[in-house]
């Protein structure tokens, strides 16, 4: 015979906090945020949908620089450093490159970078992401600015 004892109409008393630790050199990739910036543009509009138009003719307006830009061609999984605690990824080097920041973040669902997506509007692209530092070997070297 098996004693059980559980109280299921109280809540728990402990709490699980979960933290992710960046294993490893990343490379941090947000859009640049001075004035006149892309940033700058897409925090100004009002609803998605007019970021989503805004940010479709800006692509299509810059494709050619868009295109030209070097970047993973696989599937990387990034962590979203302002969901995670992002003073452990403070110390990590921040890409500073408006096309490879917007080429990277516009094509993020979710966590992952997918590398034949198009580049298109989501909350990622007004995030912060970091990315595995040995995908990148042109990687900028240094601090947060």
């Amino acid at each position: 015979m098996m004693n059980a004892y559980s109280n299921t109409g109280v809540p728990p008393r402990s709490k699980i906090q979960v933290t992710v630790k960046p294993v490893g050199e990343h490379i941090l990739v947000k859009l640049p945020r001075h004035c006149n910036s892309l940033y700058g543009k897409l925090t100004s509009m009002k609803s998605d949908s007019d970021r989503a138009v805004w940010l479709q003719g800006f692509v299509n307006e810059h494709r050619l620089e868009l295109d030209a830009v070097v970047r993973p061609m696989g599937f990387i999984v990034a962590v979203n450093a302002k969901a995670a605690d992002y003073s452990l990824f403070s110390a990590f080097p921040v890409v500073d490159d408006w096309k490879l920041a917007l080429s990277l973040l516009g094509r993020i669902s979710g966590n992952i970078y997918i590398p034949r997506r198009e580049i298109s509007y989501s909350d990622s692209l007004l995030g912060c992401y970091a990315f595995p530092a040995r995908f990148f070997p042109c990687a900028p070297k240094g601090e947060i600015q």
